[in-house]
Formats: structure tokens, sequence, C-alpha cells
């Protein structure tokens, strides 16, 4: 699953224009420190062909129109749209209309949100799945409210999955859990 964000969508000219002073820092602006973050329409292209050619199948979480119509141009299987998007009307209009299967992030959603993404996107209601998801990097285990993912599935009459930030315990520990003494 990649990414592709529009930096002309994303940033204003201020915003972009701003200085970005971190050790971490890809260029003197917060624009340029994003643009070198950024792949490129060959690179998109590279990845989607490496994972078709794996035999796998490629998701592209597409931030903006420019990105969708990218994104599918060069083949994509599936589109995410991420829990901050399921707002951005025009996206999911797109979306909707591109005849992929679309996953739907609920991460910083309520049921109101929810429910308008849903609506929106339902002409691509047979290839819906709503994930559930807790915008929290990382999610604590407990905090993962899998239960949710059976009351998406039967609100929306969609396939319901998850969409995991789950970093193990949440206190840098291992992930397993030691179940005897033995």
């Amino acid at each position: 699953k990649l990414t592709k964000r529009d930096l002309d969508c994303e940033l204003s000219r201020e915003d972009g224009s701003r200085d970005y002073r971190s050790r971490h820092a890809f260029g003197a602006t917060y624009g340029e420190h994003r643009a070198a973050l950024e792949l490129g329409a060959d690179d998109v292209e590279s990845l989607i062909q490496r994972t078709h050619g794996h035999g796998m199948l490629s998701v592209a979480t597409a931030c903006d129109v420019p990105s969708l119509e990218l994104v599918t141009s060069l083949g994509v299987d599936a589109i995410k749209i991420a829990s901050r998007d399921a707002a951005n009307e025009p996206l999911l209009a797109r979306v909707a209309d591109c005849g992929l299967p679309v996953l739907l992030s609920s991460g910083m959603s309520d049921w109101e949100e929810l429910d308008a993404a849903v609506a929106a996107l339902a002409p691509a209601h047979d290839r819906l799945v709503v994930m559930q998801c807790t915008s929290l990097y990382p999610t604590p285990v407990e905090q993962t409210h899998l239960r949710s993912i059976a009351a998406v599935a039967a609100r929306y009459a969609v396939p319901a999955g998850f969409s995991d930030h789950a970093g193990g315990r949440g206190d840098g520990g291992p992930r397993h859990r030691k179940t005897s003494d033995a």
C-alpha cells in the first residue's frame, strides 16, 4: 500500500514556504522537505509494476483527485481512503466512480462522518470495505477496539476490516504474551 499526495493540493503557499528547521529535514522549507519525501509518478508506476510482478495486488491511498487520477491511470488495484479524507466530498465522488475496490478507514471519523462517507461511496457499495482504525500511533493493543468491526459491518452491510496502527504492548515491549511459566 502506497500513499500519493499532490503537494499543490496538500499545502498552502504559506505552509510550503515555511522554514523547516529539523535535524531530519530534507529541505530548508516545509514544502521542500515534503517534496523530497513524495513519490514521483515514475516511482509509483515502478512500485505498482513490482507489486504485480510478485503476484500481489497494489493499493494506494490517494489523498486528492490528481493523485487518484495518477494511481488509477497506472493500474493500481484498489483505493484506500485515509480517515482524514472521509469528509473530502470531491475525492469521495471520484473514488466512487473509478470502478475499483475501496477501503475506507474510520480512524478519525465519528458515526455521522462515516455515514456520509459511505453514502457518498454508494456507487462503490458492492466493492467497499470499511476499516476499523484507531488513529493513535502506535495504538496500544487494548485501544484497537476490534469489537467495532462487527458494528461497522452491521451498520453498513459491507465487509469490515481492521487497519492496524498497533505497535505492540504500547511500551515498546514484545508483541507476544507469556501464557504459562513452563
